[in-house]
């Protein structure tokens, strides 16, 4: 398993970096080769115990009424201040990345590394990214966004960062883009003044996605996007940006022959999921909540005929996120 992810991260990283060269190493090398007595001696004597208990995430948990903490978790500190004492005597590594859960981990090899061997290195820490509730994204959470395909797909990763509330896309904008401080102030300022256009919102999701999936899938997953959600017409999606519409968003297929003799719409709305029965499908109808083809649908009796489909297709929108294809079979 190890291995596998090993490989996995690596065809990742190649992705993001490009021609930038890399090195991939295991702890497992030097932590598995570590006795107890030489790790005690060189590296548990710079740690105190009074100091490791006012960590927060360790704190927490001796605070917090039926929930305790291992030994091991407790020397995870040790652990990765160790990591990356031996990351610098090996590969001169005098910078250590992570998310700010992490902060006060690498803080131990920042201190670890002074005080073992006088020198001066250095620790950045990275906002979490989180989802609408404040938690952490990740697997224990069961809301992972992965950078693997196979695992979210690219127009679910766009999605994940222009779906972004306010609050966030400033901070976000400076720690995951390498766009200049000035231009994310003058982006900013032009959300400002326009929010709903969430220009910083589109500017986020097309260059987060360019570095993980490439600027090719990401101009299709954005004009997908535009057809799904914003205004460009179906008619006018390459081949390549349509697929990737029709994949993601649901679907319902209509015969020719159902469509001569008019297919009811609040019956296209239950058969893909944007209503829970035909009544409630009317009711949607009755109250202007659907579109069809970016016009306003009041009639609960409406039926839809193949002069609707254009090309073989017609978007069907409930509110702002609500889609559904009809598709001419």
């Amino acid at each position: 398993m190890v291995a596998t992810n090993t490989l996995a991260l690596k065809a990742q990283l190649k992705k993001i970096l490009g021609t930038t060269p890399f090195k991939m190493v295991d702890n497992a090398d030097w932590l598995s080769k570590t006795k107890l007595l030489p790790f005690l001696r060189d590296v548990g004597k710079h740690f105190t115990v009074n100091d490791l208990i006012k960590r927060e995430i360790i704190k927490k948990r001796l605070d917090t009424p039926g929930e305790s903490i291992s030994y091991t978790e407790f020397t995870y500190a040790l652990l990765q201040g160790f990591d990356y004492l031996t990351l610098h005597e090996k590969y001169g590594v005098d910078l250590q990345v992570g998310g700010s859960d992490q902060w006060t981990n690498m803080l131990s090899g920042v201190d670890l590394i002074r005080k073992r061997l006088g020198e001066q290195v250095y620790a950045l820490c990275m906002p979490l990214v989180e989802d609408s509730a404040g938690k952490k994204f990740g697997k224990s959470e069961g809301n992972a966004i992965w950078l693997d395909p196979k695992k979210t797909s690219p127009f679910h990763f766009y999605q994940f960062w222009i779906n972004l509330p306010d609050t966030r896309v400033e901070t976000y904008l400076k720690a995951y883009t390498f766009l200049p401080i000035a231009e994310i102030d003058a982006l900013m300022e032009l959300h400002r003044r326009n929010p709903g256009e969430r220009q910083a919102q589109e500017t986020l999701a097309r260059l987060v996605t360019e570095i993980v999936h490439g600027p090719a899938v990401t101009a299709q997953v954005a004009a997908a996007t535009d057809a799904l959600f914003g205004d460009t017409s179906f008619h006018r999606l390459s081949c390549e940006a349509l697929a990737v519409a029709l994949a993601e968003a649901p679907s319902v297929e209509i015969s020719r022959r159902g469509l001569a003799e008019g297919y009811s719409l609040a019956e296209a709305l239950v058969a893909g999921g944007l209503a829970f029965s035909k009544s409630d499908a009317r009711r949607l109808i009755s109250g202007k909540g659907i579109m069809l083809s970016g016009q306003t649908i009041g009639n609960p009796d409406q039926k839809v005929y193949l002069g609707d489909l254009s090309n073989g297709y017609a978007l069907v929108r409930k509110g702002k996120q609500g889609v559904l294809v009809l598709v001419l079979k």
